[in-house]
């Protein structure tokens, strides 16, 4: 087991891609324990790669993949799943004709997520009342913030050790984009391990406790989130001023 001074996940050298096309190049990260560290950059950087290949629906080409000191580089994604590494992917991709509560179930479906379905149910609607008032509603007839939250709740069914939030506020409405990151906050404070990715980089680093500035498949810049948003380079490239 990772002690709290021990980083919870590292990626070393990793190189992945889909068919013949490389899209990682290299990549080294690191997430502590309890921590929000945050992957930002242009559209196309390279972020929800990494995102899928560190779930292990992509496979590495080379480097490593190291999760409580283990190494997961070859192993297949429901057994990551059932380590506690979970994705709550782009798009939402909730179950549109299952209701929510159904939903909910089945984020809680690995052997390690079986016990206590009921408690951690009832937690999740006190988490989120309004999927509490939608519990019997079709997932489908949602909107995408209500789904967005419905896929961070299936997420957390799953008894997470880290979680990995692949562009959580894409194509919501301001109002439901500050509510996510509220989530985010709540999370941290609970003390969830949280891998972000995110377009919108100021609040990305805002909330995080260490970034990762991505571009063209390569980290070019990490440190501490707010640090990022002080370098005038990261200001110019990815703040817009």
């Amino acid at each position: 087991m990772s002690s709290a001074s021990e980083p919870l996940m590292t990626v070393s050298g990793l190189s992945s891609g889909y068919g013949p096309v490389t899209i990682l190049r290299d990549i080294d990260i690191s997430v502590a324990p309890g921590s929000v560290t945050a992957l930002v950059g242009a559209n196309g950087a390279g972020k929800t790669t990494l995102m899928k290949a560190i779930a292990g629906l992509l496979p590495a080409w080379s480097g490593a993949i190291r999760f409580d000191g283990k190494d997961i580089t070859r192993v297949p994604t429901h057994e990551r799943v059932g380590q506690g590494i979970v994705l709550v992917p782009e798009g939402r991709m909730v179950f549109t004709l299952l209701s929510v509560e159904q939903n909910l179930r089945l984020g809680a479906i690995t052997p390690r997520a079986r016990d206590n379905i009921g408690d951690r149910l009832e937690a999740m609607f006190k988490r989120f009342p309004r999927l509490q008032e939608r519990r019997r509603q079709l997932a489908g007839s949602m909107s995408g913030g209500e789904q967005q939250m419905l896929a961070i709740g299936r997420g957390l069914m799953a008894k997470p050790r880290i979680v990995l939030l692949d562009e959580p506020t894409l194509g919501l409405a301001p109002i439901m984009v500050k509510q996510v990151f509220s989530v985010i906050e709540e999370l941290k404070a609970d003390g969830y391990t949280i891998l972000l990715s995110e377009q919108n980089s100021r609040l990305a680093l805002e909330a995080a406790d260490h970034g990762y500035i991505i571009e063209n498949g390569r980290v070019q810049l990490s440190g501490p989130g707010r640090e990022l948003i002080d370098m005038p380079d990261v200001r110019r490239l990815y703040l817009g001023r």
